[in-house]
């Protein structure tokens, strides 16, 4: 068990991104929180990270990476698509 823990580890960083913490943030990356509204007027804060976060990965995360404040992004998730407004992006 412990040799399969220690190559779990070794994965994880072998595919590890350094997030740079000075970057500019007005668009939409890993590390960054993103408050976005969805059609009925609901707000959302989400925080891109694999860690604690939205998955990069995800229908979400996928949808707003790139992204900047204002841009409309339409989301293909499991339970039906939807369309959300990103209000504004912070680290």
């Amino acid at each position: 068990m412990l040799e399969r823990r220690i190559a779990l580890l070794r994965d994880r960083l072998d595919r590890a991104v350094l997030v740079d913490e000075d970057a500019a943030s007005d668009v939409v990356g890993v590390g960054t929180r993103v408050e976005i509204e969805d059609e009925r007027g609901e707000r959302m804060l989400v925080e891109i990270s694999s860690v604690d976060g939205v998955s990069p990965e995800s229908p979400v995360g996928r949808a707003l990476l790139g992204r900047k404040v204002g841009d409309d992004v339409d989301i293909e998730a499991p339970s039906g698509p939807w369309r959300a407004r990103i209000l504004s992006i912070s680290r």
